[in-house]
């Protein structure tokens, strides 16, 4: 298995606003952007199943509820539109 190095000083500053730096190493380097941006390991490991040719799992419906229900009233607005919004896009 190959290991990915990289100089530390070949890497953008990470903010929490991207960079197009940033945007670019991560497309350049495969690298997860919420991995990059918030240490989600998550992220990290739906990166590293990637470049070991692993599916990703897709949550269930129950477990979409269930974080969904979790949201405050505001995030659920938020999400509810951005839904709306990618389901009109593709009509």
């Amino acid at each position: 298995m190959a290991r990915h190095r990289v100089a530390a000083g070949n890497a953008p500053k990470v903010l929490r606003s991207p960079s197009e730096a940033l945007v670019g190493y991560c497309t350049r380097h495969g690298c997860s952007f919420d991995w990059m941006l918030e240490g989600c390991l998550k992220g990290l490991k739906r990166m590293m199943d990637a470049r070991r040719g692993r599916a990703a799992a897709v949550p269930s419906t129950a477990a979409i509820v269930a974080k969904y229900a979790q949201l405050s009233p505001e995030e659920q607005a938020i999400v509810t539109a951005e839904i709306k919004r990618i389901l009109e896009r593709d009509q």
